[in-house]
């Protein structure tokens, strides 16, 4: 069956301007026409049934409203089809239009498409249509940052203040960490390396000292590069190419030094490509090796509420689940 237009297309814009709110209860459908906008800048997502948009207040509390908004729409796709849907309309068939950024284009035909598969012995369909808009991410990016610099020429001090100044940087940080925590010896250093396909940190079963290693990956390197930084995170040590002999020795060396807080390795990691302007970002961290040393535990938390955006990948030695290390570990907040 070919796809059709469905919809009246908005010149561009992700919402219109102008239409008519009604609600679910008075819409006479025969044929179930769904689509839904999404505006990824202001996290809005407009419901559509039969070119009647969907309001708040006058739908279900378990329905379309309530799933998506104010919530992004990889937290709701995967979940916003469903059987129900078809059982409602008395249909097989449902027309589907998207209209987002090419990025989120991608999520919504990964739902579309896992959903005809699962259904497909029922007979249950959804035939789609999508509309892709430019991310335009860097102009939008300009323009916030022009807001923000009108706001602190402004006549109130607090967007001038450093607290504001570190929060508005890091809402634009381009990397995002992924924090990596474990007991000693369950092979923290040793996935990461693995992951890198480069031995970058030292694999220790010893307890080490409580500095935080980050790899990030730079796709324009062509050789791996190291610095190391100081409790203020002041440069102690500039980028610097080592050789395959000298790169693990000297990674070491500093880990071995009370100086040393932070230890930053960059490089191209071949498995893992820039997206959107993200870099991607390995943080390995002390974790509780050592019962008798707080400064490990400390620099974990500091690790995990750093300045940028972090998930955590938690690796379990299962010979040790039962470890006073390891009910350590996974108690940090």
């Amino acid at each position: 069956m070919g796809v059709v237009r469905l919809f009246r297309h908005y010149s561009g814009r992700v919402f219109p301007k102008k239409k008519t709110w009604y609600s679910l209860t008075n819409i006479n459908v025969t044929k179930m026409k769904l689509k839904i906008s999404y505006n990824p800048y202001t996290v809005k997502t407009l419901v559509e049934i039969n070119d009647i948009i969907l309001s708040a207040g006058e739908i279900n509390k378990d329905d379309f409203f309530k799933i998506t908004q104010g919530r992004r729409i990889q937290q709701w796709i995967d979940v916003f089809f469903k059987e129900e849907l078809f059982e409602r309309y008395n249909d097989n068939e449902i027309y589907f239009e998207y209209e987002g950024t090419e990025l989120s284009v991608d999520d919504v035909r990964s739902a579309v498409d896992a959903f005809n598969k699962h259904h497909q012995d029922k007979g249950l369909i959804i035939i789609p249509e999508y509309i892709a808009h430019p991310a335009n991410v860097d102009e939008k990016a300009m323009q916030v940052k022009a807001l923000f610099k009108d706001a602190q020429d402004g006549p109130f001090d607090e967007f001038r203040s450093e607290e504001m100044h570190r929060a508005f940087e890091k809402a634009f940080a381009p990397e995002f960490d992924v924090t990596v925590l474990a007991t000693m010896s369950a092979g923290k250093s040793t996935v990461i390396n693995a992951t890198v396909g480069k031995e970058v940190l030292p694999s220790k079963n010893e307890a080490c000292t409580a500095t935080i290693a980050r790899v990030i990956n730079d796709d324009d390197l062509t050789t791996f590069q190291a610095r190391r930084l100081d409790q203020k995170l002041q440069v102690i040590d500039e980028w610097q190419e080592l050789s395959e002999e000298d790169f693990l020795p000297t990674i070491s060396d500093w880990n071995d030094d009370k100086e040393t807080s932070q230890i930053e390795v960059r490089g191209d990691i071949p498995e893992i490509k820039l997206r959107e302007g993200i870099q991607l970002a390995f943080v390995d961290t002390p974790g509780p090796n050592n019962s008798n040393d707080a400064s490990h535990r400390a620099a974990t938390v500091k690790a995990i509420n750093s300045s940028h955006p972090s998930m955590v990948l938690y690796i379990l030695n299962p010979e040790s689940v039962t470890s006073r290390p390891a009910h350590r570990t996974a108690d940090l907040q």
